[in-house]
């Protein structure tokens, strides 16, 4: 049997090789390759800031474009020429109204492309002492006021069925009055934050978790519950310093509504209070002659869910209004 030439076995070897792709684990695929990948951010990053970068296996040049397709009709990311995802300007995120996105996005390097799925994943933030509306973080001060207006005819029927207190804080400060040590208010605010609670009964405030109620709810559905009807923070609009007291604030002042939710609350002892929220709250379109907030149109658009947490020691000012309840209907 003649034997082969050495040199053309390994020749012939060498080209069985490169055809088969023997003596290697490589799938023999050249094409770009962008696995789908999760980001993860906190809700309080600011505009501008950055995500996360995509990234892409086997690209033939170095020169690569990103596309996103679909996930960000509302325009909240945006997308860099290197593959860098950030915050977009004038955006918030917000936990407690969306946790999550699907962005689908294109990438190419002129060779081929491929299609990756981007999730963005918000997490939450402890909201003590905090919140944060539409981009901005509002800081409450360490002390609110505490408005105990005693025994309260909730429905003007001539019977006092519940025991209101009325809770305000804000980012701003809490001066008392030079005249009267008694009297306490808010100066320097950017966001004033009022509720009024009901609870149950007619000799004490009762602690414990109170739901919004409309308000064209009857005694006869609140009989008994814990309620609360408006819950509302004004934001100083023309900055100076105060909410809603001349007829410029009145036009320009910001001023958001619950239209749903629970107020719970405890205390760990003596004035000090922990007031958790977790609301939905819109804007509202202000109207000075009207006694109630709630009968005020909601803007539209405006409507968003949020959590958080108010626990501080609280001034107490008293201020039985059953003789006003007769006289004007209001709570």
């Amino acid at each position: 049997m003649n034997k082969l030439n050495p040199l053309l076995s390994l020749l012939l070897l060498i080209n069985l090789c490169i055809l088969s792709g023997c003596g290697s684990d490589d799938d023999g695929s050249t094409s770009l390759n962008a696995p789908d990948q999760t980001l993860t951010v906190q809700e309080d990053i600011e505009s501008g800031d950055l995500i996360g970068e995509i990234q892409v296996d086997h690209a033939q040049t170095s020169s690569l474009s990103f596309n996103i397709l679909s996930g960000n009709d509302a325009g909240i990311f945006d997308m860099s020429n290197d593959g860098k995802i950030s915050l977009a300007d004038g955006i918030s995120l917000d936990y407690e109204e969306t946790d999550s996105y699907e962005l689908t996005v294109e990438i190419s390097d002129d060779v081929s492309s491929d299609e990756t799925i981007v999730t963005i994943n918000v997490s939450d933030v402890d909201e003590t002492g905090i919140l944060i509306l539409n981009g901005i973080t509002y800081e409450f001060g360490d002390e609110g006021i505490l408005l105990d207006e005693g025994a309260s005819d909730p429905f003007d029927n001539g019977n006092n069925t519940h025991f209101v207190y009325n809770f305000s804080f804000a980012e701003g400060d809490l001066t008392q009055d030079e005249e009267n040590e008694e009297d306490f208010e808010f100066t320097n605010i950017t966001l004033l934050f009022a509720t009024e609670l009901y609870s149950p009964g007619t000799e004490s405030f009762n602690l414990g978790t109170f739901e919004h109620a409309p308000g064209d709810a009857t005694a006869e559905e609140l009989d008994g519950k814990y309620f609360f009807r408006e819950l509302a923070f004004a934001i100083d609009g023309n900055n100076n310093g105060t909410t809603l007291t001349n007829e410029d604030d009145v036009e320009k002042d910001v001023i958001y509504l619950a239209t749903s939710g629970t107020v719970e609350v405890s205390s760990t002892e003596g004035s000090a209070y922990k007031l958790v929220f977790d609301i939905t709250i819109s804007q509202i379109d202000f109207d000075p002659e009207l006694n109630w907030l709630y009968e005020n149109d909601i803007v539209p658009n405006t409507e968003r869910h949020m959590r958080f947490t108010y626990d501080a020691p609280f001034k107490v000012v008293s201020g039985d209004t059953s003789e006003e309840v007769e006289d004007d209907g209001l709570n």
